[in-house]
């Protein structure tokens, strides 16, 4: 899947990102490849976008980006201007183990 993303403005919001999505990233090369574009494009708009998709239930308040067979979620922490990349995972995988506040 070829995806091509519009360079607008800076980004408004920094990235922290928790170790287990950086293990994750390391395991799987193809979406790390793509890290960095995605990155850019939630960090300019981190809660509208084709890929992205605001959580119900146990992850409320979390949004994910649908890259493909991954799911990557994270919180949007407005008051200090952060992305919280918490959880990254398989479609089928990312959605059955509960992660998220306690991680921040």
């Amino acid at each position: 899947m070829n995806v091509e993303f519009e360079i607008g403005p800076k980004a408004a919001y920094k990235a922290d990102k928790h170790r287990e999505v950086n293990k994750f990233l390391r395991k799987h090369p193809d979406l790390q490849s793509k890290w960095s574009t995605i990155q850019d494009v939630i960090l300019r708009s981190p809660k509208l976008g084709p890929h992205i998709d605001h959580l119900k239930d146990p992850w409320h308040c979390s949004y994910r980006w649908d890259e493909g067979a991954y799911r990557i979620k994270y919180d949007v922490l407005d008051d200090v201007n952060v992305i919280h990349f918490y959880d990254a995972g398989l479609r089928g995988d990312v959605y059955k183990r509960q992660r998220g506040a306690q991680r921040r």
